[in-house]
């Protein structure tokens, strides 16, 4: 089966970004915002595992273009892959940055979308004022698992959930006065193995090219008008973080790990509560809550920064998310523990969005508190028969039904 080296490397990365903490690397998911499409992918691509008659090989002809074009460079664009048991994988950082393009008359040719596996192959299209035109289903070369195809899929198809997903015709808006090709929105560039039925190997999704490469400051872009959380000069004192990682399948469905505490830098600035360590992969980032009362508020959409990973720049969020969906994250004073207690067991996540629950990160906080000289603050650990119940997928009730392991009053319970 044909897969990247690229699963090893998030593999890596997730464990060296996870080891502070101790806990089960999550997969990070910045990427594609349209949730269902690797998932349809994949159900396609099963059906046709499971229909594909096996045919002799007959290899077709390779295109030729008239000459060897010039390079281009991918300024954006998803490229995914699957690992060898079907999950998908981002695995742009392991594809060249560069393609070619040869333009004669109104006649366009592109080496390179086939990224994977065949990235020598060309495919060719015609130039219609601002918009090229390539035809699904050209052939762009053959290995030990068979022939390969180019050809385009319309997204908003996938999100009916059908098996037979229909190709297009491949589609780019073009610049020619600035020399840029971008992909339509609603089209994704697949690497097939078949000309006229979908059975994906690889897949593009937002692919732009350039002619000339945009110039790279040295340090990485702050998205416009997103500005990271500086907190003034003050005293900064060792808290402790109370709470538990948590996983989410392709099924949107919660588990949650063990219990662990980490420690994290606070200051304080009248009702100001600048906390330091909430986002792991980017440690020295600030998250800004409020003091009202008994009520301590951190808001959604605070930008942490950047995170340079694989060629590529992720700006990372914080964003709660409770029974309403997204919202701020709220902890009520606790006076007789001395600490803030996340009461709703809303969830934490770092996202690639300030809007979207696009995560690389999860994690229910469960109480903030500072640090004693033991290390630890003692937690009263008395039941509160009125605080709610949770099972492992995240739903809430008010007491259980059925046998099984659940989440109440900040711990986990067995009901026998």
């Amino acid at each position: 089966m044909k897969k990247f080296t690229l699963l090893s490397v998030l593999m890596l990365f997730a464990f060296v970004a996870f080891a502070q903490r101790n806990v089960k690397p999550l997969q990070v998911k910045a990427l594609p915002t349209r949730t269902g499409i690797m998932s349809n992918i994949i159900a396609a691509k099963h059906h046709a595992n499971n229909t594909m008659k096996k045919a002799p090989r007959k290899a077709g002809e390779l295109l030729t273009p008239p000459s060897e074009g010039e390079t281009w460079y991918v300024a954006e664009g998803s490229f995914w892959a699957w690992d060898e048991n079907d999950n998908p994988i981002d695995a742009a950082s392991e594809v060249s940055p560069t393609m070619k393009v040869c333009i004669n008359g109104n006649d366009i040719y592109i080496q390179g979308l086939a990224a994977g596996w065949m990235g020598d192959g060309w495919v060719k299209g015609t130039i219609n004022g601002s918009k090229v035109t390539i035809p699904s289903g050209q052939y762009v070369g053959t290995d030990n698992d068979g022939d390969e195809f180019i050809v385009g899929i319309a997204l908003d198809a996938l999100d009916d959930e059908s098996e037979d997903i229909p190709l297009i015709d491949i589609v780019f808006d073009y610049d020619a006065d600035k020399g840029i090709l971008s992909l339509d929105a609603n089209t994704g560039i697949v690497e097939n193995g078949k000309a006229d039925e979908l059975y994906c190997y690889a897949f593009w999704e937002g692919l732009v090219l350039k002619k000339d490469v945009d110039e790279t400051p040295d340090d990485p872009v702050t998205p416009d008008g997103a500005t990271v959380v500086t907190p003034p000069a003050g005293e900064v004192e060792s808290w402790v973080v109370y709470g538990v990682p948590v996983e989410i399948d392709e099924k949107n469905q919660l588990t949650y790990g063990e219990e662990e505490y980490f420690g994290v830098n606070v200051i304080k600035d009248g009702n100001d509560f600048y906390i330091q360590g909430i986002c792991i992969f980017l440690e020295d980032a600030w998250l800004k809550g409020t003091i009202d009362g008994n009520k301590l508020t951190f808001e959604k959409g605070q930008f942490f920064g950047v995170l340079p990973y694989g060629g590529t720049d992720y700006p990372l969020y914080f964003l709660g998310y409770g029974e309403k969906g997204i919202s701020d994250l709220v902890f009520t004073y606790d006076e007789e523990n001395d600490m803030w207690v996340n009461e709703t067991y809303s969830l934490a996540f770092t996202t690639v969005s300030p809007t979207a629950l696009n995560y690389v990160d999860i994690y229910l906080i469960l109480a903030i508190y500072k640090n004693t000289s033991d290390g630890i603050n003692a937690i009263n650990t008395k039941q509160d028969n009125n605080m709610p119940f949770y099972n492992l997928q995240g739903v809430k009730m008010n007491k259980p039904t059925q046998k099984g392991v659940y989440i109440h009053n900040g711990r986990k319970v067995i009901v026998k």
